[in-house]
């Protein structure tokens, strides 16, 4: 073979050579691109809950980690690297609609409450879920309102009474039900402790009792059930010795030697709920937090990123995580105030959804009746994997 035939067919070798890479090239690039693409998407027979973190109505805390209860699921901050995390149904979990949370140190579990009367009780990758009614019709609403932990059991505000339960086993222990004036149901709100007794913030007034003793039987408990206690308490907490509770169209009450006596400040404020810590009580009124001290100081808590607190919890260096109405966990414990919120939806419940140009919009909440609520309208868009809300003129969206 000459020298030039050799020549060509050499040059005709390499071009196969580099026409065989650039299609590899351009294989992988596109298999690649085709992977990208796909791992964005959501995996063929699964589901990807898009949930509503921005108004959290609970906080629960243990050493490692922050919890916060949304309508429809927990959002989770890790405490050392500030890491965002979320539990929904989707997770396991048995429902929507939460309506209260604690976290049980000793046992290492958290405690989901929701409107239908159970409880998820969460250890690790467990999920355990309990009807506290055991399975029995009961007449009227079951809704969970409170977790209150006490000595290993486990006191839950229901609509019905208050059911006790042994968290070492997660049994039910006892059903305190019909506990009103002559037996009657009363709703619980609320519950907490003064040495032996439990204080309870019902729809009929306070009521008192002695845990020693069978709170099973109505007429073991005391009722503060006249004057302005005649309607519902909205919270109660225990605090420096004394009980204080949140008194439908009167204000802020006390409970000191046997008597009752009304505060004199934040008369004019909408009281929402208490929490104590060791040095403070906090309470929540409207858009604003306040602390009252063991000395009767009341200061308010100012921070650019509060909306609206539901409640706040009250660390032993005094940082607060607050669970605000619209904007997630906010809190000081980075040394500056901060929200947590991961991306979704704005609205907790959706009414519409409408697809148009590669964007689905969503609006929501409407009543059930379809009776105006006032509620100022906000537009919810997903696009390219994010949510995004746009404020609206209109109400009743």
């Amino acid at each position: 073979m000459s020298n030039r035939k050799l020549q060509t067919t050499h040059w005709l070798l390499l071009g196969r050579i580099i026409y065989s890479l650039k299609t590899h090239i351009s294989l992988l690039f596109l298999l690649f691109q085709n992977l990208s693409f796909a791992q964005s998407e959501i995996p063929m027979g699964t589901w990807r809950a898009h949930i509503s973190f921005n108004n959290i109505h609970a906080i629960a805390i243990s050493d490692t980690k922050v919890y916060g209860a949304s309508q429809n699921g927990l959002l989770i901050i890790d405490r050392q690297d500030q890491s965002v995390s979320t539990l929904s149904k989707i997770d396991g979990l048995h429902g929507t609609t939460i309506t209260a949370m604690n976290y049980f140190g000793d046992g290492s579990k958290i405690l989901i409450a929701y409107l239908d009367g159970k409880i998820d009780v969460v250890k690790g990758n467990d999920v355990r879920t309990i009807d506290l009614t055991g399975g029995v019709s009961l007449p009227g609403s079951k809704r969970i309102n409170h977790i209150a932990i006490r000595d290993g059991l486990a006191y839950i505000a229901t609509d019905y009474g208050v059911v006790t339960l042994d968290l070492s086993s997660d049994d039910v222990k006892e059903t305190w039900r019909d506990i009103g004036e002559a037996g009657q149901t009363a709703k619980i709100f609320k519950s907490t402790f003064n040495g032996d007794s439990i204080f309870l913030a019902t729809d009929k007034g306070v009521f008192a009792g002695d845990i020693k003793t069978n709170l099973l039987d109505y007429n073991f408990w005391r009722r503060f059930d006249t004057g302005d206690f005649e309607g519902p308490i909205q919270s109660i907490e225990a605090f420096n010795g004394r009980i204080y509770a949140i008194v439908k169209g009167t204000g802020l009450c006390r409970y000191e030697a046997g008597q009752w006596m009304k505060e004199i400040f934040l008369e004019s404020q909408p009281l929402q709920f208490l929490n104590a810590s060791p040095d403070n009580l906090l309470i929540s009124s409207g858009n604003m937090l306040w602390r009252l001290s063991e000395d009767n100081t009341l200061m308010p808590i100012v921070s650019e990123k509060l909306t609206g607190s539901n409640m706040a919890i009250e660390e032993m260096d005094g940082r607060l995580w607050i669970a605000d109405s619209q904007n997630g966990i906010v809190s000081e414990y980075s040394g500056v105030s901060i929200n947590y919120l991961p991306n979704g939806p704005s609205n907790a419940t959706v009414h519409k959804l409408v697809y148009h140009e590669k964007v689905i919009y969503a609006v929501g909440p409407v009543l059930s009746e379809y009776a105006p609520s006032r509620v100022p309208g906000k537009v919810d868009a997903f696009s390219e994997g994010t949510w995004s809300s746009q404020n609206s003129a209109m109400s009743d969206l």
